[in-house]
């Protein structure tokens, strides 16, 4: 997978980890697949990005920003995976001149509202249908007593 060479590395890593113990990866399950459901909360998209925006402003106001200057003055790299996380990226392009603060505050919003979508495709993708809880009709109680009685 060219677009996600962390995937390509951590599965040559297993590959070389199971040569190593003399067992070689397959592809058939070890045992029956196991017997389970899978269950989601999720709220109304535009009420999950107004969330996701005011916890972003949140998050500005609260010190985030000078938490990204002190890792850069301490010597973290902008090619760090971990400086590549959202916010941690464009608030560091921010403090180095290369973006304005309107664009480094759009583009945190813009790239976590990418990840609720392609987590939310992901979700679509799975081999199991998804029991779908809506946070914003239920509370956590009723929802965890509807699961209950599912389950049981």
């Amino acid at each position: 997978d060219l677009r996600n060479p962390r995937r390509v590395v951590r599965a040559l890593e297993k590959l070389y980890n199971s040569e190593k113990k003399g067992k070689f990866p397959s592809n058939k399950p070890a045992q029956p697949p196991l017997e389970m459901s899978v269950f989601g909360i999720q709220m109304p998209r535009k009420h999950l990005y107004a969330r996701v925006d005011l916890r972003t402003d949140n998050m500005v106001r609260n010190g985030t920003i000078i938490e990204n200057q002190n890792l850069l003055d301490t010597g973290y790299d902008l090619e760090l995976p971990a400086m590549g996380g959202i916010g941690y990226k464009e608030i560091s392009q921010y403090l180095n001149g290369n973006l304005t603060w309107e664009s480094c505050i759009t583009r945190i919003k813009s790239r976590t509202h990418r990840l609720i979508r392609s987590q939310n495709n992901w979700f679509n993708r799975i081999d199991r249908p998804v029991v779908w809880f809506d946070s914003h009709e239920l509370g956590s109680y009723e929802i965890s007593r509807q699961i209950t009685d599912l389950i049981s």
